[in-house]
C-alpha cells in the first residue's frame, strides 16, 4: 500500500482528503504543521508528500525548502496543494513549483487529484524505495 504524507492545518480538509485517499488504498500519514510533517518525512518511506503552502509557524515553501535540503527527503515526490492560483505561488517563488511533481488547488476534483498522484507514483517508483523500512 503506498503511503501518502499530508502536511495541512485544516483539519477538516485533512480529515477530508484522508477519507478520500484511505478510499483508494492509500496509506495516509497527517500532519497539522509543516514540523510535524518534516518529523514524519524523516521517519516515514513516503511516497509522495502533499503540502499546503499556508500553514502556520513554518509555512510549506520554508517545508519544501528543508525537504529538499535533507539526503533523506529530498527525493520524496511533492505535490503543492493550495487555494492560491499557480501564477500567485510562482509570484512568490519561482522555484517552487519546478521543483515539485505537480499542483493542486484546494477546489479539486476527487479524480483529478487521485489521477495526479496515481502518475506521481508511477514516475518516482524505483527498487529502492519498494524495499520493506524498518
Amino acid at each position: 500500500m503506498r503511503k501518502i504524507l499530508i502536511v495541512d492545518d485544516n483539519a477538516a480538509y485533512l480529515k477530508v482528503v484522508a477519507e478520500l485517499l484511505r478510499k483508494h488504498d492509500y496509506q495516509v500519514l497527517p500532519c497539522g504543521t509543516a514540523e510535524e510533517g518534516l518529523a514524519t518525512a524523516r521517519q516515514e518511506r513516503c511516497d509522495v508528500i502533499l503540502i499546503d503552502l499556508g500553514l502556520p509557524g513554518m509555512d510549506g515553501f520554508s517545508l519544501r525548502r528543508e525537504l529538499l535540503r535533507e539526503e533523506a527527503t529530498r527525493e520524496i515526490p511533492v505535490v503543492v496543494v493550495s487555494g492560491r492560483s499557480r501564477e500567485e505561488i510562482e509570484q512568490k517563488d519561482r522555484t517552487l513549483l519546478a521543483g515539485s511533481y505537480g499542483f493542486i488547488r484546494k477546489s479539486y476534483l476527487e479524480d483529478e487529484m487521485v489521477e495526479l498522484l496515481a502518475r506521481v507514483i508511477a514516475m518516482t517508483v524505483s527498487p529502492a524505495r519498494d524495499l520493506p523500512h524498518g
